[in-house]
């Protein structure tokens, strides 16, 4: 399955692996922002199939911004990437903002394996 994809995090290089990772992958990169305010406008450009997600951004936490995303747009797929445990970030284990996490740093095998997670809940959550 490709999807299109975009990466909202405040460090230039993650953005810049993950898209690396995700491109060989065969996965379309769509969108890219640093903070919570870039984000929210452009998903609202490109409507991506997947957004990866940093949880510390500035003017807005990431969980903030997740919320905000899975109001306006709740087909949206969030995939959660920090160096923070979910434990430790509060509103992480809220239903249904996040489909998958990302742990800082990650591998490719783990943005593969985080990405077949979604598949498989997609396919069983489409049987039911």
């Amino acid at each position: 399955m490709r999807v299109r994809y975009a990466v909202v995090d405040d460090a230039p290089f993650v953005r810049e692996l993950i898209k690396s990772v995700m491109n060989s992958l065969g996965h379309l990169f769509v969108g890219e922002a640093g903070d919570g305010d870039e984000a929210m406008a452009m998903v609202a450009r490109v409507l991506p199939d997947i957004v990866f997600m940093d949880l510390v951004l500035p003017k807005k936490n990431g969980v903030a911004v997740a919320k905000e995303m899975k109001a306006k747009w709740p087909d949206v797929y969030l995939i959660a990437c920090s160096t923070l445990e979910p434990s430790e970030v509060p509103g992480f284990h809220e239903p249904q903002i996040f489909q998958g996490w990302l742990p800082k740093p990650f591998s490719k095998e783990q943005i593969d394996l985080c990405l077949k997670q979604i598949e498989r809940k997609n396919k069983k959550e489409a049987k039911t």
